[in-house]
C-alpha cells in the first residue's frame, strides 16, 4: 500500500528573498546573507484537505481555484486572536487573509508535488468541546485577477500589439511576479483597449482569441497557452479498467456524442473606443464586424449547435481561422469521457500515484474501457478540472475532462479513434 503524506506550509515572509543573519558565519561570526526561511510547515496537525481547480463543464473559462485546509486546534495555536500562538510573529499575525499557503503531497517517502498554491482567504475556528479545529479557505491568483481593475486609460493602449504583450501588460497591472507567469501566447495582434474592465476579463479575451487556455496551475503560476501549443500531445497516463498493467480507475462518466456537437461559431471582437477630437469625449469606433463559420454538413444532420466567443483579435484572417476552428473541431458526434474517478491513491503504485499528482489542467490522458460485450474503446482527453480530497489515510482524486481538439484546421488531419470503426472495429483516422 502506497503512503501519501500531506504537508501544509504558510508563507512567513513573502516580501524578501534573503536576509542578513547576524553573527552566524562560521568564519568568526561576521554577518552573512543567507536564504530566507520563507515557508513554514504548520506541523503534523492536518486533518483534511479539499482542492477544487479548473472547470466542470464545457465552458471556456476556469473558476477560481479553492483549497480548504482543516487543522487540529486542541492547543489553540491557530486561534487568530491568540497572542501566544505559534503563528503570530511580532506585531503581525502570520495566519491572516492574504497569507500565502501551499499544500504538498509526498508519495511513499519519495517525490513531492505541490498540489495547490494560493493565499488565505477566510480563516475560521470551530470551537468543539471534544475536538476543536481551525479551517482555512484559500484561493489562487484567479480571485485577485477577477477583482483587479484595468484603469480607464484615457487613450487607446496597445492597438496592434501581440497577444502575449497584452497578457503581460495585464499581469503587470495585477502585480503578478514574473516568476509566477507562464505566458505562451502565439503573438497574434490584438485590438487596443481603453480600460474599464477586470484584468481577468482581459486575459480571458486574449486566451479566447488564441483558442487556448488561461488558468492558474498547481504551483500557483498564472498560465496562458495558445491553440497550436496543444498539438501533438501524447497521454501522460493511460487509465484503464482492463487488468493491472496500467493505471486503474474506479469509474468514468461519458456523454453521448450528439450532446457535444458544435458546428456553428460566432467570434465577437471588442471594438476600441476613440477620442472625439472636437468634444474630447470617447465614442465607439467603427463597428468591427463579427466573424462566423458553419460546418454545413454537420448542421444538415444534427441541426445548428452554436458557440460564441468574445476576443480581442485585430486581424480578420485570425478571427476567421478561429471561427472555422470552433465550428469544425467538434462537429462530428462521438461519445466522450467527462469525469474520471480514481481509486484512493493509496491503492495505486508509488509511480502511478506520483504521476496522478503531477497532472494539471491541460494534461493529456488516455482512457481505455472494455465494455460488457467485450468491445474496447479508447479516448484521448484533456484534463479540465481537478478535485482532490485528502485525509491522513485516504486521498481521492477526480478528473474532469474534455475531448482533445483536432489540429485539422491548422494543418493536421485529426487522430486515431481506436476500435470505433463501423467496419468491424478497426482503427480509423477521423476528424473530431
Amino acid at each position: 500500500m502506497t503512503t501519501i503524506t500531506w504537508t501544509v506550509e504558510v508563507d512567513a515572509d513573502p516580501d524578501t528573498t534573503g536576509e542578513f543573519v547576524i553573527g552566524s558565519s562560521l568564519l568568526g561570526g561576521s554577518d552573512v546573507l543567507s536564504a530566507d526561511e520563507r515557508w513554514v510547515d504548520v506541523g503534523p496537525v492536518v486533518r483534511q484537505i479539499s482542492i477544487r481547480r479548473g472547470r466542470r463543464d464545457e465552458s471556456r473559462f476556469y473558476s477560481t481555484g479553492v483549497c480548504t485546509v482543516e487543522l487540529e486546534n486542541v492547543t489553540e495555536d491557530f486561534d487568530t486572536d491568540n497572542p501566544y500562538g505559534h503563528y503570530v510573529m511580532g506585531p503581525e499575525k502570520l495566519l491572516h487573509p492574504g497569507t500565502g499557503l501551499r499544500t504538498i503531497a509526498t508519495v511513499g517517502g519519495g517525490g513531492s508535488s505541490t498540489t495547490f498554491a494560493g493565499i488565505l482567504d477566510k480563516p475560521k475556528v470551530v470551537e468543539d468541546e471534544f475536538f476543536p479545529v481551525a479551517i482555512f479557505s484559500c484561493v489562487d491568483w484567479m480571485a485577485a485577477l477577477g477583482t483587479t481593475d484595468v484603469p480607464d486609460l484615457g487613450f487607446v493602449q496597445g492597438a496592434g500589439e501581440s497577444s502575449s504583450a497584452r497578457a503581460n501588460w495585464l499581469l503587470d497591472l495585477a502585480d503578478v511576479p514574473t516568476a509566477q507567469r507562464n505566458v505562451a501566447a502565439s503573438g497574434r495582434n490584438v485590438l487596443g483597449t481603453t480600460g474599464g474592465e477586470k484584468v481577468r476579463v482581459g486575459l480571458e479575451r486574449v486566451a479566447a482569441g488564441e483558442g487556448g487556455r488561461f488558468y492558474v496551475d498547481r504551483t500557483g503560476d498564472v498560465t496562458l497557452t495558445w491553440h497550436d501549443a496543444e498539438y501533438g500531445k501524447t497521454a501522460d497516463l493511460l487509465f484503464t479498467n482492463i487488468g493491472t498493467s496500467f493505471t486503474e480507475y474506479a469509474a468514468i462518466e461519458t456523454s453521448p456524442g450528439v450532446e457535444g456537437v458544435i458546428n456553428t461559431a460566432t467570434v465577437h471582437r471588442v471594438a476600441p473606443r476613440l477620442r472625439n477630437e472636437e468634444t474630447g469625449q470617447f465614442v465607439d469606433s467603427a463597428v468591427i464586424p463579427d466573424v462566423g463559420a458553419v460546418d454545413s454538413g454537420s448542421v444538415a444532420l444534427y441541426g445548428a449547435r452554436p458557440v460564441a466567443v468574445e476576443t480581442v483579435l485585430e486581424s480578420d484572417s485570425d478571427a476567421e481561422s478561429l471561427a472555422n476552428y470552433l465550428a469544425v473541431r467538434r462537429s462530428v458526434p462521438t461519445s466522450r469521457v467527462t469525469k474520471l474517478r480514481l481509486p484512493p491513491l493509496e491503492q495505486l503504485s508509488v509511480g502511478d500515484a506520483e504521476f496522478v499528482l503531477l497532472l494539471d489542467i491541460g494534461s493529456a490522458v488516455a482512457v481505455r474501457r472494455r465494455t460488457l460485450t467485450g468491445r474496447d474503446q479508447t479516448w484521448l482527453a484533456i484534463v479540465e478540472g481537478i478535485e482532490i480530497d485528502a485525509r491522513p489515510t485516504r486521498t481521492d482524486v477526480t478528473l474532469m475532462t474534455a475531448p482533445a481538439d483536432t489540429a485539422s484546421v491548422f494543418g493536421s488531419a485529426g487522430w486515431f479513434i481506436i476500435g470505433t470503426s463501423l467496419l468491424g472495429g478497426a482503427d480509423v483516422l477521423a476528424p473530431f
